[in-house]
């Protein structure tokens, strides 16, 4: 009776440890989930929220009207504050029935390269990495019952990077929402 006692004592310490070890490294991302009005996702901590102006509706209403398919999420660095461009996630939300097959695509040089498939948030994403008007850039989609997802990723500018298998980025993609 003692000699199983011990075993389960030890299989329990073992189970313990190996949780304990399971978590480290992992990292969790502290943010805020921004709102657009038809997507959502988490904009992290160090990362600012763009609102996204719906130009046409704009124009049509004289005020400005923010679109509710759109979040851009910039990671601005003390060396990029008065840049054009930054790094940075642009998310495109669309209806399953949305016709996108071509979008972003075309835009890229012969020198892009296939990214995916990769399983993050529960989805399936893919896409391209490569250049896009001079600057490193990722487009991946994913797609769900009742829509489709499109991410634009400013990789790098000047010396400034960050990747899609960043922790950030990681928790942007797995967090995006429709309504």
């Amino acid at each position: 009776m003692q000699m199983k006692k011990r075993i389960v004592v030890i299989l329990v310490v073992l189970m313990v440890s190996i949780l304990a070890l399971s978590g480290c490294g992992q990292k969790e991302i502290k943010g805020e989930i921004i709102d657009a009005g038809e997507v959502s996702a988490l904009c992290p901590e160090g990362w600012v929220n763009v609102p996204v102006e719906d130009f046409v509706r704009t124009q049509q209403e004289g005020e400005t009207v923010f679109d509710p398919t759109r979040l851009q999420f910039d990671k601005i660095s003390k060396s990029q504050e008065n840049e054009f461009l930054t790094l940075g996630a642009w998310i495109y939300y669309y209806p399953k029935e949305t016709n996108t097959e071509d979008l972003f695509v075309n835009s890229f040089s012969l020198k892009s390269e296939a990214w995916g498939p990769k399983e993050i948030g529960g989805r399936t994403w893919e896409g391209f990495v490569g250049l896009d008007l001079g600057e490193r850039n990722a487009t991946i989609w994913t797609e769900d019952d009742d829509a489709k997802f499109y991410v634009r990723v400013v990789l790098e500018v000047g010396k400034e990077t960050i990747s899609l298998e960043d922790a950030d980025m990681q928790a942007i993609l797995a967090s995006i929402k429709a309504k």
